[in-house]
């Protein structure tokens, strides 16, 4: 055993730990035993038991943390190969109070906390490599030791502090990537982010109307390469000019006019919530914009954007019947086929099987190539706007391929298409981590024994657009593939009103479960101040948990009785017999019985089907296509 191992071991069972340290203990135990157990051949523990170990955990004040030995032990042999960890995910659980563990996992690069009661980051210098950190924390008001992390590239912050200390971030040279779900005026306190380029705040528009606005954005920090700017309510404008590389602006401000944006000469996305806005003149004047989403209360004149020479797309959260000119202004916009298609559809050669092995055999590859945005022109230089538009065209394009060659009307052929409406425009901010694969689904044998002219049609649609794309396909035999349960998109007045009823027991018995852990909190305090013995200390009893509402169990088939009216009546054999000698004989067989059982998934792109040997579908895949 190394010495990492040993000095855990002898840490960890220490009788002089306290309660906080003892039980950061048992969530970096069982962190890292999710994350290695399945390769060590050990059993995992359900989900509903888990639960169970964290209500009793939460709900109990004097809880003392206890790890079986062989858990430690097999812990700690695997802490120096943790490069990522994920705890504390789970609100029915007992918050962590300490980080100290973490000098036990010096090669970690990847930090996700869930949930965590206390002021500050101590304990985050052991963990100076680190590149992510992820963390959901209401409690957290000192972020200085973030300082200590000078490797840091990610950092996603959610917290309800009202006001939080960011100093801490001033001046990471590496921080790329900021998702800050909290107060936007927090950020004043921060100097500069050098090698800032998305920055998310501010939640969603609909979500904080007019919360915690700040007065321009002057606010921010300076981020000289800043590209992407998604939330923050501003009462003006000022300040955006700082910003000139943006090509992505999603803001909300109480400003009247948009003119300070025509500064941004990169900018090819903007969605703006504005209220107060007067009028769209500005926004026709701003060169290679490419996309506008507007929520207004104020119904425009959309007629001025047809003076924009490079407009390809306009959403209105609230579209007016009144505007007939926003209906027109979408039919004459052009498409976006100068961005994303070939100027020639490439030709096609025959498509090759390309199989591979285990990772240890040189020479042989079963993975396509890399599908992710490149750095440079290929990948919009880092543009998230354009990624996620292209992305949205080249669906639509695979799918109308699909459907002109009359696949989507067969069963079981299933490719989605984002269709892109206001809400959604708003709601959903571009991810940085976009690939260029499209998904299908192939679930009835009459598509799976087609699946060869499918991946044809679809080569032909790859050969037509301006970069290399992948489709990922899925063939499983579903009976029920085509039966969709829509029912809950039209709930009853009754099926709604028991489903109120519902949660609000479930809430109801969440605020009973929290008033007896704070009684029992309050008498376990008075029980130290008296010097009583604690070990006599015992929970108060927990009310029943109802059912959990969105798992509510099947009602169970009702069955006829065999005696009773309207039951199937037996028939007699020898009369079944006389009644069917004079049928002739017939042998009825399914043709595409041979693909009842297939489940295979391969990736294909323009020249190549991809597929590892050890897959159970490929001698499928080799019958379906003809290939050796």
């Amino acid at each position: 055993m190394d010495t990492l191992a040993e000095d855990f071991l002898a840490w960890a069972g220490d009788a002089g730990r306290s309660v906080e340290e003892k039980f950061g203990v048992v969530l970096l135990v069982e962190g890292v035993y999710q994350r290695f157990a399945w390769a060590a051949g050990l059993p995992f523990v359900n989900f509903e038991e888990q639960r169970k170990v964290r209500e009793a955990r939460l709900f109990n004040p004097a809880y003392a943390a206890e790890v079986p030995r062989w858990k430690l032990e097999f812990a700690a042999g695997k802490l120096g190969e943790v490069r990522e960890l994920s705890i504390g995910d789970y609100t029915d659980d007992r918050p962590l109070r300490d980080l100290s563990f973490l000098r036990f996992v010096p090669g970690l690069e990847g930090l996700r906390i869930g949930s965590l009661d206390r002021e500050d980051l101590a304990g985050l210098r052991h963990v100076p490599g680190l590149r992510k950190f992820s963390l959901r924390s209401p409690e957290v008001e000192d972020y200085a030791e973030l300082a200590g992390c000078r490797g840091l590239r990610e950092l996603d912050v959610h917290t309800s502090h009202p006001w939080p200390m960011l100093a801490g971030l001033d001046g990471l040279p590496e921080l790329v990537n900021l998702h800050w779900h909290g107060p936007v005026s927090a950020l004043a306190t921060v100097g500069t982010l050098p090698a800032l380029r998305y920055l998310q705040t501010g939640g969603n528009f609909y979500h904080t109307y007019g919360a915690n606005p700040v007065r321009d954005l002057h606010a921010l920090p300076e981020m000289p390469l800043l590209q992407h700017l998604w939330g923050g309510w501003f009462h003006r404008l000022d300040g955006v000019e700082r910003f000139p590389k943006l090509s992505f602006l999603m803001v909300m401000t109480f400003a009247k006019g948009l003119g300070r944006l025509a500064a941004l000469e990169q900018l090819t996305h903007l969605r703006v919530s504005a209220p107060n806005l007067t009028g769209l003149e500005e926004v026709a004047r701003i060169r290679g914009l490419l996309q506008f989403a507007l929520y207004s209360e104020r119904p425009q004149d959309w007629g001025v954007l047809l003076e924009s020479e490079s407009l390809r797309e306009v959403f209105h959260f609230i579209d007016y019947k009144t505007e007939a000119d926003l209906g027109m202004l979408r039919l004459v916009l052009p498409d976006y086929a100068d961005f994303f298609a070939a100027p020639e559809p490439r030709p096609l050669e025959p498509l090759r099987l390309i199989t591979g092995g285990s990772v240890e055999e040189k020479g042989m590859t079963a993975v396509a190539p890399p599908t992710e945005y490149p750095e440079g022109p290929d990948g919009w230089d880092g543009n998230l706007g354009m990624r996620e538009t292209e992305g949205r065209w080249v669906a639509t394009r695979v799918r109308e391929a699909l459907d002109w060659a009359g696949f989507l009307r067969m069963q079981g052929v299933r490719c989605g298409v984002w269709k892109a409406g206001a809400y959604d425009i708003f709601s959903s901010p571009p991810t940085p981590r976009s690939h260029r694969t499209i998904m299908v689904n192939l679930l009835r044998t009459e598509a799976i024994a087609r699946v060869r002219e499918i991946v044809e049609c679809l080569r032909r649609a790859l050969a037509g657009f301006r970069y290399r794309w992948q489709i990922y396909v899925h063939m499983e035999v579903q009976p029920d593939a085509d039966r969709w349960d829509e029912s809950w998109r039209n709930v009853s007045e009754e099926t709604a009103a028991k489903q109120e009823e519902e949660d609000e027991r479930y809430r109801e018995y969440q605020q009973k479960q929290k008033r007896i852990l704070l009684d029992d909190e309050l008498r376990l305090r008075m029980m130290k101040e008296l010097g009583e013995d604690l070990s006599g200390f015992k929970p108060s009893p927990r009310p029943a948990r109802p059912d959990d509402p969105y798992n509510a169990p099947e009602p169970e088939e009702k069955k006829p009785d065999d005696d009773g009216p309207g039951g199937a009546a037996e028939c007699d054999p020898d009369t079944e017999a006389k009644d069917e000698h004079w049928l002739p004989p017939v042998s009825i067989t399914d043709p595409n019985a041979v693909w009842h059982d297939l489940n295979c998934m391969f990736e294909f792109d323009e020249e190549a089907i991809y597929i590892h040997v050890k897959n159970h579908g490929l001698e499928h895949i080799r019958d379906l296509f003809d290939l050796p």
